[in-house]
């Protein structure tokens, strides 16, 4: 019950509010279950994927390798549950400025899900979309580091960006201009943001208990 209504909490945004319900709910499971049963996993999980959204990476970071531990030893190294695990892992990797990390996490959670579901699904898409978003500004990052060195190597270097970056602002004519169109989303790599969040908001995982 309260592990449900901190899910509720969490996916209204109220971060601080489902903390101290998941906690609750993991003193409980301590207790009563065994330490590797999945209803562990979940809620540490849960408890993971809440300290990211306050920006407490280290404690997520544990939590979520906690769960990740219980959930390799017990599930099928292709079940969605995993995936779910290292895509919140990956997404504070990222936020920790450990891209290589967790690009690896990323491509981890990938696999799993393209193994697991149809294309379009909306699990899949969304760590596509955060798999793309770091290439993007991975690319970004390398051409503004070069914008001064040769401009038109860069320009050839980057065609399809940059015919997209004149289409979609006429008036820009600059390559320099073209990193920072990167970054916000005028590339063909462009990432919806708000496609985004409602995955994110939606992707909060529930143990089942009555």
């Amino acid at each position: 019950m309260m592990n449900n209504l901190g899910g509720l909490y969490w996916s209204q945004g109220r971060y601080n509010d489902a903390l101290p319900l998941y906690e609750r709910t993991r003193g409980i499971y301590e207790k009563t279950l065994d330490p590797m049963h999945p209803n562990v996993a979940a809620i540490l999980n849960n408890l993971g994927e809440t300290y990211w959204k306050l920006s407490r990476y280290g404690e997520a970071e544990t939590f979520l390798r906690q769960s990740l531990k219980i959930k390799e030893a017990r599930l099928d190294a292709r079940d969605p549950s995993i995936a779910i695990t290292l895509n919140a892992l990956a997404g504070v990797l990222r936020d920790s400025r450990r891209p290589q990390e967790a690009e690896s996490a990323y491509r981890r959670a990938l696999d799993i899900r393209r193994n697991a579901f149809k294309p379009g699904n909306a699990d899949l898409a969304e760590t596509a979309a955060e798999l793309g978003a770091m290439n993007e500004i991975a690319i970004s990052s390398r051409f503004l580091l070069h914008v001064g060195e040769a401009r038109h190597d860069l320009v050839r270097s980057f065609p399809t960006a940059f015919l997209q970056l004149e289409r979609s602002s006429p008036t820009c004519r600059d390559p320099v201009e073209l990193g920072p169109a990167i970054v916000l989303g005028r590339s063909p790599l462009r990432t919806d943001r708000t496609l985004l969040l409602k995955l994110q908001q939606d992707r909060v995982e529930r143990s089942l208990i009555d």
